[in-house]
């Protein structure tokens, strides 16, 4: 599904979650360096200015305004990313469930998940700290287990 010649940062990534109140999926695809920046943006400054940035974003980006359908997309996915972040009971549950999902879809290693669970919680996470938090997180709520490698990878014995 993705690509590994193509940076992080530009391989899309689909973040799910069932509203419990409406029973509604809600889902957004984004770039995995992108989400959380849309997510604090939203936070910090509220939706209809996170949106305005989006939109002049999109524009920047394509060089040209952008038609009525890609204006809906970009409004559907921010609410979208808005409803998603409000099932997030606190920003653990965030965290876990970003760096689990980016994990999991191999968009990034344990490092970079710590280094972004540093990020959303607001204070310095271990890499080994973050791992063993999110395996019991993993075990508790009954997902799927993170299958990767650990440690660095083994050189090759080459039999001379």
């Amino acid at each position: 599904m993705f690509d590994d010649n193509i940076p992080i940062s530009l391989n899309p990534m689909l973040f799910t979650a069932n509203d419990p109140k409406t029973g509604r999926m809600l889902k957004i695809e984004v770039p995995p360096a992108h989400f959380w920046s849309f997510y604090r943006t939203m936070k910090a400054v509220g939706f209809e200015t996170t949106l305005l940035v989006a939109f002049l974003g999109a524009q920047a980006a394509l060089n040209r305004d952008i038609t009525a359908s890609e204006g809906l997309t970009l409004i559907n996915a921010l609410r979208d990313l808005d409803d998603i972040s409000r099932l997030w009971e606190t920003k653990e549950d965030g965290a876990f469930e970003i760096t689990y999902q980016l994990l999991r879809a191999r968009q990034i290693n344990r490092r970079q998940a710590a280094e972004l669970a540093s990020d959303i919680l607001g204070e310095s996470v271990n890499t080994e700290a973050w791992r063993k938090r999110l395996n019991t997180w993993v075990e508790d709520s009954g997902r799927a287990k993170i299958e990767l490698a650990h440690g660095r990878p083994r050189k090759r014995k080459t039999g001379r």
